[in-house]
């Protein structure tokens, strides 16, 4: 996930553990350069979310940025029968997954598209450049993310 963000232009790192209150991300922000947006993920089975859409997905992410934070939603039963379904790699699969939605939170609806890792369904070229390290975002999606980005940098943080 850290690769593909790297590649749209995106510098990113990522800290697994429990949420973050308002203080701590205030805290943990004095120690960067820089801006620091956090993404909250959480994984669930699909059966238990009411957030589910209608059709298949292996994840959800409400768009945009609220006070700073993005809200995702991993499936990790859908995830893993696809990933076992297209004979791909459990963790490459997740980390596909993230990225996308991550997409969902820094583009402007409608996110998806007919290439690249906004396309929906992943088909067998996607999968292809998966295995090739390239099913990536495309420039101009990279360049509407730092955009994004940066216009919520600009933002006083809400609090």
């Amino acid at each position: 996930m850290l690769r593909i963000l790297g590649a749209a232009g995106i510098k990113a790192d990522c800290v697994f553990g429990p949420s973050l209150s308002i203080a701590q991300r205030s805290n943990a922000a004095g120690l960067t350069d820089g801006c620091v947006i956090y993404a909250e993920c959480r994984v669930a089975s699909r059966s238990s979310s009411a957030a589910a859409p209608v059709e298949i997905a292996l994840g959800v992410a409400r768009a945009g940025l609220h006070d700073g934070v993005a809200d995702i939603v991993l499936f990790d039963d859908y995830i893993v029968a696809f990933a076992s379904q297209t004979r791909q790699d459990l963790s490459g699969i997740v980390a596909l997954v993230l990225a996308h939605e991550i997409g969902h939170v820094l583009l402007p609806a409608p996110a998806h598209t007919d290439i690249g890792l906004m396309q929906v369904p992943w088909d067998e070229r996607a999968l292809e450049q998966f295995a090739d390290r390239t099913l990536l975002f495309t420039a101009r999606q990279g360049a509407l993310m730092r955009t994004r980005l940066a216009l919520a940098c600009e933002m006083p943080a809400r609090h």
